[in-house]
């Protein structure tokens, strides 16, 4: 794992940081999925009955929306947390690979031909 965030020297991330937000996404997306499950469809406000009922679709409609969207984003979020591992695995691999071969003639001469 890298730096905290903050730090100036190059990117880094929190692994906890990030699986806590994946975390809380996918609370939202569960809250949000029982919530719009719960919603009575058929109800009795009189001569508002029709329009009581568009509006509760609607928001029904908005609550599997924003749960679906809670989601995807938790899903990339989580993607992303490989992503960044695979960065700086191989960038800390290379860096320990340029310190093993920077006392070697050959990628001295290699540096300075194509440096």
């Amino acid at each position: 794992m890298s730096a905290p965030y903050g730090d100036t020297t190059g990117y880094s991330f929190t692994e906890g940081a990030l699986n806590s937000i994946v975390s809380q996404l996918r609370e939202g997306e569960k809250a949000l999925d029982e919530v719009t499950s719960k919603v009575v469809r058929g109800v009795d406000a009189g001569a508002s009955s029709a329009i009581v009922g568009t509006v509760l679709d609607d928001l029904v409609k908005l609550g599997v929306g924003a749960a679906g969207a809670a989601g995807g984003a938790a899903g990339k979020v989580h993607a992303a947390i490989g992503a960044y591992d695979d960065i700086e695995n191989t960038h800390a691999g290379q860096l320990k690979l340029n310190d093993k071969h920077a006392d070697d003639p050959d990628t001295q001469r290699e540096t300075h031909v194509h440096g």
